[in-house]
C-alpha cells in the first residue's frame, strides 16, 4: 500500500483497480521471530532449522529419463555423440552404463534432498505422502514406505515415531522490529484532473499483465505434445501455484485456439514423434534449444513460441540456425514456424 501511495495518484477508484490486479499475489516481508508459517522449497531451507516442519508433498519421482548427449566413440556408430532418453531401452543398444550412471546420480541427489528435508525440524516433523495405485515410476514415497513397514509394520496409513511433548513456553523472546503501515489518504475532490503520467502507469500495468500471461502460455505449450494434455498441464500449474483457479479457463481456451491453427494443428495431434526444448550442439560448439521439434514423414518441423508483438524479421536468424543444425543432422527438409502466443498468430519463416 505504501508502494501505491508513492507511485500512484491518490484516487480511491485507482486504488481499487490497482489492488484487484495484485491482491492474489501480494505479500509482506515478515521479520524473523514472528509467529507465522513460512513456506519454502527444500533447497531454500538448507542450513536453517524450525521448531515444526511439515513436508506436504513427499512423493516426487526418484528418476526422470531426461534426454542427454552420450559418447558413441566406443561404438560402431559413425556419429561421435548422440542424444538419447536415458532409460532402460539403452541396454539393447549396448549403452546401459550411461543409464545406470545417471540413475545412480539422481538417486543420490534425491537421498540428499530427503536428508535436508528431514533434518530441518527441531521438535516435530510431519511427513505427508501417498502411494498412487496408477503410478508406475518409483518415488520417494516408496522409499519411505519400505522403511516404515520394516520398522513398524504394514497396513497402516498413519505412522508415529517418538512421543508428542507439549510445547514449553519460555520468557526469552527475541525482540523484533515493529513496522508500521502508514494510513492511506485518498483525494476525494470530484474536480480532480488526472495527469497524463497516470495513464502511462496503467498502460505499463497492462503490458506487464500481458507479458506474464504470455509466459504462462509459453510454459503450457512447452509441456505438451497434443491438445489432450493441456488440461493436465494446467492442473499441475494450479497445484504448483503458478496460476490461480480463475485463470485456468481463459488460458485453456487460448491454448486450444492457438492449436487449432491450420499451420500447426497436425503437429499437436499426438501421433507424430516430437521433442520439447531438446538441446542441439552445432559443429562450432554452440548450444541451441528450440521450443519444439516435430519429426514429420518428409521433414523436420521446428517451432518456437514468442511473446509480444509479431516480429518475424527479428527471429529469422535464430530460426535459420535451428534449421541448419537439423539439416546437418540429416534432415534435408526443415519447416520453421513461429507462434506468437499473445496474438494467437502462427507464421512460417522462409
Amino acid at each position: 500500500m505504501n508502494d501505491y501511495l508513492v507511485n500512484k495518484t491518490g484516487s480511491i477508484n485507482d486504488f481499487i483497480y490497482w489492488w484487484d490486479k495484485r491482491k492474489e499475489k501480494a505479500s509482506l516481508i515478515i521479520p524473523d521471530g514472528t509467529n507465522a508459517v513460512r513456506i519454502m522449497s527444500v533447497h531454500k531451507s538448507k542450513g536453517l532449522e524450525f521448531p515444526v516442519v511439515i513436508l506436504p508433498f513427499t512423493n516426487w519421482q526418484v528418476y526422470k529419463a531426461n534426454p542427454a548427449w552420450v559418447d558413441l566413440s566406443h561404438t560402431d556408430s559413425p556419429l561421435p555423440v548422440g542424444l538419447f532418453d536415458l532409460n532402460k531401452g539403452l541396454e539393447e543398444a549396448g549403452l546401459n552404463e550411461f543409464y545406470e550412471l545417471e540413475k545412480n546420480e539422481q538417486y543420490l541427489d534425491n537421498l540428499n534432498l530427503l536428508y535436508v528435508a528431514f533434518t530441518r525440524a527441531v521438535e516435530r516433523l510431519h511427513i505427508i505422502t501417498y502411494k498412487s495405485t496408477t503410478q508406475n515410476q518409483a518415488t520417494v514415497a516408496d522409499w519411505i514406505n519400505v522403511y516404515l513397514t520394516n520398522i513398524i509394520g504394514d497396513g497402516e496409513t498413519l505412522y508415529e515415531l517418538g512421543s508428542l511433548q507439549s510445547k514449553q513456553l519460555t520468557e526469552n523472546k527475541t525482540d523484533t522490529t515493529n513496522f508500521d503501515i502508514s494510513n492511506l489518504h485518498f483525494n476525494t475532490n470530484p474536480g480532480l484532473i488526472k495527469i497524463k503520467g497516470s495513464h502511462k502507469l496503467k498502460l505499463q500495468d497492462n503490458t506487464e499483465a500481458a507479458l506474464e500471461n504470455g509466459i504462462k502460455m509459453h510454459y503450457i505449450l512447452s509441456g505438451i505434445n497434443s491438445v489432450s494434455e493441456v488440461g493436465a498441464v494446467l492442473e499441475r500449474m494450479l497445484m504448483q501455484g503458478i496460476i490461480i483457479d480463475s485463470e485456468k479457463p481463459e488460458l485453456e481456451q487460448k491454448i486450444k485456439d492457438i492449436l487449432q491453427n491450420k499451420l500447426i494443428e497436425n503437429y499437436f495431434s499426438g501421433t507424430l514423434k516430437s521433442k520439447n526444448e531438446a538441446e542441439m550442439i552445432t559443429d562450432t560448439g554452440d548450444l541451441l534449444r528450440p521450443d519444439k521439434i516435430v519429426f514429420d514423414t518428409d521433414c523436420a518441423v521446428v517451432i518456437d513460441y514468442k511473446t509480444g508483438k509479431p516480429n518475424t524479421k527479428k527471429y529469422a536468424l535464430q530460426m535459420s540456425q535451428y534449421a541448419m543444425a537439423l539439416q546437418k543432422m540429416g534432415h534435408a527438409q526443415v519447416k520453421k514456424l513461429l507462434v506468437y502466443v499473445d496474438e494467437n498468430l502462427v507464421e512460417e519463416v522462409f
